[in-house]
């Protein structure tokens, strides 16, 4: 089997990554992104009405 996949042992950055992804507080972190992209890129192209839509959507998330 020349294709055969052999698995290599997560680092220690690596380890720490997917240690946090399962965390509460990546899932905070994770929101207040969305929250942030959602409301730069509409109101960067100008439409500040569909930016201010989205972080309210990001907000209403976070606040549940």
């Amino acid at each position: 089997m020349p294709n055969a996949y052999t698995h290599q042992p997560l680092t220690p950055f690596r380890r720490a990554l997917a240690r946090f992804s399962l965390s509460e507080t990546a899932k905070y972190t994770k929101l207040t992104l969305g929250l942030w992209i959602g409301f730069a890129i509409p109101s960067v192209l100008g439409y500040p009405d569909a930016a201010v839509s989205l972080a309210g959507s990001a907000m209403l998330t976070l606040a549940l």
